[in-house]
């Protein structure tokens, strides 16, 4: 089925429509709701929401091409709407879990040396605050107005939760060529 005939079919409740609509995007739409989720309970979740609010809302899509830009937007908005609506953004990290590093400047040498595996396991392993905003702003690309907006926290706290994450990241990477060396050393 061609794109145009699946929100065709979706406008008039085809299952075979809504079914093709769920096989092609199925699989990115849950890659974002786990870089959204604390885990893969609370990714199902916010999966089956988006998808709920996909087939409701899939009359207001104007433009066919924009058919999968659209589908990220209203899962990247359920998952925001997630956060605020279980008070995610009100259970700060206390600073106790970073070492003092100061300021990270070549994190993203570090992110690009990862494969997408990798990348995605680092991140899980980031306080769920510093992982949305993280994600919000290097990977989805908003700015830090948008983040605040739509988290409802401010400007600066998203800018710091966002450096935070970058320095989280370093230490995660470097926990793991620290035991990369230790096992070349040891021979495990």
């Amino acid at each position: 089925m061609t794109n145009a005939e699946i929100i065709k079919g979706c406008r008039h409740h085809r299952p075979e429509a809504q079914k093709a609509l769920y096989d092609t995007y199925a699989h990115r739409l849950m890659g974002i709701c786990v870089r959204y989720a604390r885990d893969r309970e609370e990714a199902k979740d916010i999966f089956q929401e988006a998808f709920m609010k996909i087939f409701k809302h899939i009359h207001q899509i104007r433009k066919i091409q924009s058919l999968e830009g659209w589908l990220k937007r209203v899962t990247i908005n359920v998952a925001i709407t997630y956060c605020n609506k279980h008070k995610v953004w009100q259970q700060f990290i206390s600073d106790e879990h970073l070492d003092d590093q100061g300021e990270v400047k070549d994190y993203l040498r570090v992110v690009n040396s990862l494969t997408s595996e990798d990348l995605l396991m680092l991140l899980e392993q980031l306080p769920y605050n510093y992982r949305t905003v993280f994600n919000l702003y290097v990977i989805e690309e908003y700015t830090h107005k948008e983040i605040a907006q739509a988290l409802s926290i401010s400007v600066s706290n998203s800018k710091m939760l966002l450096m935070r994450a970058k320095q989280k990241l370093m230490q995660l990477f470097n926990q793991i060529i620290e035991n990369d060396r230790y096992e070349q050393k040891t021979g495990s």
